[in-house]
């Protein structure tokens, strides 16, 4: 039964709000804040909790308002990705259906001409390119993006960008809780201007929801850029990875830099010390274990099934397929869903600000190819494990996959395993992270605290059968050391 509901467990919502909702009492809330950006009295607000956004009520809500509810993107309803595509792009005209792509027009490969755009970018600088150009064309007026903070933590946040130069700051790539409330209010309360969103998908299918409901937002919000996503962690993975890197409180964070050398594979996470020193984790060596592990992932992302942002206008990415990850520059992958943005690309691409052409939709697909295995193909068991638990789950999609062959068994298995074992981690990194913050320790005892919340991870995965992914020495030197720091296994 494809694009229909999978999902509707018991205790359909019936809530005032979505403070009472399973949403947020159940922990699904992925935190993307649009819930308190379009309150109409003001009644709800975004705090970090645990390392995560959640909303929070700080005033009387109105009787019979729910506003909250029909725009989240994980709520109950009749609405799903596929049934707001129809929608949303009702005007467009000539798109094409993939099971998993949803509507498109076309799929592009390529990267920007500009070698410093490139460096700095996310992949192939793709998003940063069209956002400029709309920009420049004067076709918004202000772009909403997340950009380094430069103050601590949180370290990166939305805000409202005016200039092709203040956008050069939201290039790269954020993997921690963010949200839009504060864009959002800023949007419904300032002057009449036309916006384009930066969105994760769930961000994206709350924004489209929203606008379904808000005639100001639709007729100010002219364009949502989504971005693929594999999860959102929570603040606990910057702050683990930035002890690995030797950097108990860093005044900023980066997630992908480029070492611009070998693969588009060899990236870095960079921790800025406060006296403004870098300091650089391998992604490929310790660094990425937390992130192969999917460690420290919001709840809520375990039950998203939408891999490319479908509701978006435009979908951008890495180029993970084997002919482009040769080039350490990164190259992106873009599918496109609005006629006008199309040809937006086109012309750069005739001034050779644009360096690329066409692909085959099945090779964007390819390239996610992990992605699609967990939110889709393996989505199912853990919907059905909550169910046999007669616990609540997000209103889901069933996959439009096929494979019963034995190895694809068996990844599901191990992924429901994973699942279930972070389910067991969650509350223990969140009270990790409270543990740390503000904790004055050297280079070297910065690094053990991370070394030993690796070796955790690891025991706490193997305790629930899970042979950990992207396994190193780190493991068993966390292991050697862990007495000696305190405290045990999880």
């Amino acid at each position: 039964m494809p694009d229909t509901e999978l999902s509707r467990s018991p205790g359909v919502q019936s809530s005032a709000n979505v403070i009472s909702s399973p949403v947020v009492m159940e922990d699904f809330c992925i935190g993307c804040g649009v819930c308190a950006g379009v309150c109409p009295s003001g009644s709800l607000a975004m705090e970090i909790c645990g390392g995560q956004y959640r909303p929070v009520q700080c005033g009387p809500c109105p009787d019979r308002c729910g506003l909250c509810l029909r725009v989240c993107p994980l709520a109950d309803c009749a609405e799903n990705g596929a049934t707001l595509a129809e929608e949303v792009f009702a005007e467009e005209a000539g798109l094409k259906q993939d099971a998993l792509l949803g509507r498109y027009l076309e799929t592009h490969v390529g990267a920007v001409g500009d070698a410093g755009n490139r460096a700095r970018s996310a992949s192939g600088g793709a998003a940063g390119l069209i956002l400029r150009g709309l920009l420049q064309c004067r076709r918004v007026d202000a772009v909403a993006a997340v950009v380094p903070t430069g103050e601590g933590r949180p370290w990166h946040a939305y805000e409202i960008l005016t200039t092709p130069q203040e956008l050069g700051a939201s290039a790269g790539s954020a993997y921690q809780p963010v949200h839009l409330e504060n864009v959002l209010k800023g949007i419904l309360a300032g002057p009449e201007r036309l916006y384009a969103i930066t969105a994760l998908p769930c961000f994206a299918k709350a924004l489209r929801k929203a606008q379904k409901h808000l005639p100001e937002l639709r007729r100010r919000v002219a364009f949502v850029l989504g971005l693929t996503c594999g999860g959102c962690p929570s603040l606990a993975y910057a702050q683990a990875e930035s002890m690995l890197a030797g950097v108990a409180e860093p005044k900023q964070v980066f997630y992908r830099r480029k070492s611009n050398t070998g693969s588009s594979r060899n990236l870095d996470f960079v921790a800025i010390d406060p006296a403004g020193k870098e300091h650089r984790l391998s992604l490929q060596g310790t660094g990425g274990f937390l992130w192969a592990n999917r460690a420290c992932l919001y709840k809520g992302c375990w039950f998203c099934d939408d891999v490319f942002a479908e509701l978006a206008d435009a979908t951008f990415m890495d180029a993970w397929l084997k002919e482009y990850e040769a080039d350490p520059r990164g190259t992106s992958l873009v599918v496109m869903r609005r006629r006008e943005l199309l040809e937006l690309l086109e012309k750069q691409r005739a001034t050779g600000a644009w360096q690329g052409r066409p692909i085959a939709p099945d090779r964007v697909v390819a390239s996610q190819a992990k992605q699609v295995r967990n939110k889709r193909l393996f989505l199912r068991g853990r919907v059905e494990l909550l169910r046999k638990e007669g616990k609540w789950a997000p209103p889901v999609r069933d996959c439009p996959l096929c494979d019963d062959g034995r190895l694809a068994a068996t990844a599901a298995r191990r992924s429901l395993a994973v699942f279930q074992a972070h389910g067991s981690l969650r509350g223990k990194l969140a009270q990790w992270l409270e543990g740390n913050v503000g904790r004055s320790l050297s280079p070297l005892g910065a690094k053990l605290a991370g070394w030993r919340l690796c070796w955790q991870v690891a025991a706490c995965l193997r305790k629930h059968g899970v042979k950990p992914s992207h396994r190193n020495g780190v493991i068993l030197l966390g292991r050697i050391l862990a007495p000696f720091l305190g405290g045990g296994g999880w």
